[in-house]
């Protein structure tokens, strides 16, 4: 199922990315983990996510390198630079929208591996 590079990246850097807000996070893992024991208002625990982002990175190995954890940082400082929530957005969407433009919009992600 193909996914936003923003729902990836908010499971491999650990950093809310996902222009679908909540919902694109959470469309993510449900779909990795099967649709198994996630409720619109559930969360998986930090070990699944764990699984996820693992699986995420063998998957996409080009998205977790030093490159992108100095792009995660720099983004993180440019954030805490900024007072408002809508500055704040309007950084991360602007930064994303550099990581599509070098990266992709679009990934194909593939479900975790059944036990």
């Amino acid at each position: 199922m193909e996914f936003h590079l923003g729902d990836v990246l908010s499971i491999t850097t650990n950093y809310y990315l996902s222009p679908s807000g909540y919902k694109g996070t959470h469309d993510i893992l449900d779909f990795m983990i099967n649709g198994n024991a996630l409720r619109s208002q559930d969360f998986p625990s930090e070990a699944t996510i764990q699984k996820c982002r693992s699986n995420l990175i063998d998957q996409f190995p080009h998205l977790a390198t030093d490159e992108m954890d100095s792009a995660v940082a720099e983004l993180d400082k440019m954030v805490g630079e900024k007072a408002g929530y809508e500055e704040r957005k309007e950084v991360v969407m602007n930064w994303l929208a550099q990581q599509v433009n070098k990266y992709g919009e679009k990934f194909t992600v593939k479900r975790l591996p059944s036990k």
